[in-house]
């Protein structure tokens, strides 16, 4: 989202304005955009397991 948002030519300044940028991106995401973070979730999953809730790398 951030690196969408940061692409764009004009970057909002305001709380409306970066409001309104986030809906925009959020609305424009497709199921492609979320599948490689569903894929990894079981690997994700674990690691925190592993690591008892402490920090992981994602």
């Amino acid at each position: 989202m951030k690196q969408c948002i940061n692409t764009q030519h004009h970057l909002p300044g305001a709380y409306d304005e970066m409001s309104q940028a986030v809906q925009e991106e959020w609305d424009n995401l497709k199921q492609s955009d979320w599948n490689p973070l569903l894929d990894s979730m079981f690997k994700r999953l674990k690691e925190c397991r592993k690591r008892q809730g402490m920090q992981t790398r994602w």
